[in-house]
């Protein structure tokens, strides 16, 4: 039985990082293959309107087009191309701009890669990643706004729409019909929301997703 291969896309302006990135992913993961690299993010979403990728393992910072702007325009033209960012341990302030345009994953550059390899995985799954690292900077300056950020970003999908449903006051049995879910499933979500977010009711959940820049769509 043929086992299916993930295509990637590595962006960054350092020739030699990709090619060892390249080496790595390919060597550790035989149902992977790297199908093109760019050394920024207009020139990856010219590629990638052709090639169509699974995965783009973008720099934040890169000159010309740069990893966040490139994350915006890769959502906004091929919202099924996923997105991982691969930063520095600097580069936090670019992450937190990069948080609201829907990128799957922020990834520390220092990554094993085992680890990596791993998380491309994951992310191939439909999970979000947000690095330990990167979490604890993100969360060190506006700590209320970039908690609630990286929360958010860490739902899965139907957490996600769970959760949106929530914040747009709707009563457990709307959101059983409009989901088509289960009564103990739709509690279950929210309960695991609650839990996520620290609060103990819907007015709490509410007045915390105020202070949000996520889209919840």
């Amino acid at each position: 039985m043929a086992t299916d291969v993930t295509t990637l896309m590595i962006v960054d302006d350092h020739a030699l990082f990709v090619e060892g990135l390249r080496y790595i992913i390919e060597s550790l993961a035989p149902d992977m293959r790297v199908i093109g690299t760019a050394a920024d993010a207009g020139a990856a979403l010219d590629l990638a309107r052709t090639t169509r990728p699974n995965i783009v393992l973008m720099d934040v910072r890169m000159p010309g087009v740069d990893g966040v702007e490139g994350a915006r325009l890769f959502q906004r033209e091929l919202p099924d191309v996923k997105v991982i960012m691969l930063t520095t341990f600097d580069d936090d302030e670019y992450v937190h701009q990069a948080l609201q345009y829907g990128a799957y994953g922020y990834l520390m550059k220092s990554l094993r890669p085992k680890d990596l390899v791993l998380s491309i995985r994951s992310v191939v799954a439909g999970n979000v990643l947000v690095d330990g690292t990167i979490r604890s900077h993100l969360m060190a300056t506006e700590p209320q706004m970039r908690e609630n950020d990286v929360i958010v970003r860490g739902l899965v999908r139907r957490e996600r729409q769970v959760l949106r449903l929530v914040v747009a006051s709707r009563s457990n049995s709307q959101i059983c019909e409009e989901l088509n879910l289960s009564d103990h499933s739709v509690r279950n979500y929210v309960s695991a929301l609650y839990a996520a977010f620290d609060v103990k009711d819907r007015f709490e959940l509410i007045q915390k997703l105020s202070r949000t820049t996520i889209p919840l769509d």
